[in-house]
């Protein structure tokens, strides 16, 4: 088989091996999609789709030694072309294609010692491609277009974004601040109106401010408090009095009297009788 002949050693060159081979498969599932069927006739033997690094492809048997010296496509594709319809089968066959090319790349690169960085650099390489199924189903396409218009409608609705502030801006002229409009007035109104307190002397009369009214409402009157002359000679001091009144031996009947005259002893009421009482009984 013609695709054995040719063995990749480098991530690039297995990668172009991987390109040729697949414009080969799309080419028979697609524009020589005839002389493809023509070739899959059922009643011949198991037959393969190959393709080759030179973007042709062929229909042949399998090769006859064990174990092949490339991993085989799918065998027998011809079977099923009459029992399936066509746009079924060429799907089917389109999958088994795109299993068969990455099966053959990494046998290259397992071949050849390709490392976890090489590995991964081949299917980067590899998936920016569609596969032969997208590219038959039409699918391939269709994801083109989504992706163009997605991009196009992110593009438009950017612009249009942009676009309102502009306008605005032009509409909207940025306003003045209000104290440049507040210091434009009339002469007239500029002789009249007294110019506006300054904050420091806003501050110094917030420093000693005046007594707080007194709130409205009902009050008891005052009461003036009774005044004692202390320099009055005609009043005894305090003291004399007390030593007067523990002397005198008639305090004891005084009180027992004034008890029973009055008829209670106790209360605030009381105490002020009897003091004012024996004070006069001194003074006499």
């Amino acid at each position: 088989m013609e695709g054995g002949l040719f063995n990749p050693r480098t991530v690039e060159e297995v990668f172009g091996d991987f390109k040729g081979r697949r414009n080969g498969l799309i080419k028979a599932l697609t524009t020589e999609v005839e002389d493809f069927y023509r070739q899959c006739h059922p009643e011949k033997e198991n037959l393969c789709l190959y393709g080759l690094p030179s973007e042709q492809w062929e229909v042949n048997l399998p090769a006859e030694e064990v174990p092949p010296e490339l991993p085989e496509p799918a065998l027998g594709i011809n079977f099923a072309r009459d029992s399936m319809q066509e746009k079924d089968w060429l799907s089917l066959v389109a999958v088994h294609s795109d299993a068969w090319l990455l099966a053959v790349a990494f046998y290259f690169g397992s071949r050849f010692g390709f490392d976890k960085a090489d590995r991964k650099r081949l299917f980067n390489m590899i998936n920016e491609l569609p596969t032969v199924f997208e590219v038959v189903t039409g699918a391939a396409k269709k994801q083109q277009k989504e992706k163009s218009s997605v991009s196009n409608h992110s593009s438009n609705k950017s612009k249009s974004n942009s676009k309102p502030g502009l306008e605005s801006q032009e509409k909207y002229p940025k306003s003045q601040p209000e104290y440049e409009e507040e210091e434009v007035f009339d002469e007239e109104s500029s002789t009249s109106r007294p110019p506006p307190p300054s904050p420091i002397s806003q501050r110094r009369q917030g420093d000693s401010p005046g007594p707080s009214p007194r709130p409205p409402g009902p009050f008891p009157p005052r009461v003036t408090p009774e005044v004692v002359d202390l320099e009055d000679d005609s009043i005894p001091p305090i003291a004399s009095i007390i030593e007067d009144f523990e002397r005198c031996h008639l305090v004891p009947s005084i009180v027992g009297k004034y008890r029973g005259d009055v008829e209670f002893d106790e209360g605030m009421k009381a105490l002020e009788l009897l003091t004012l009482k024996v004070r006069l009984y001194f003074l006499v």
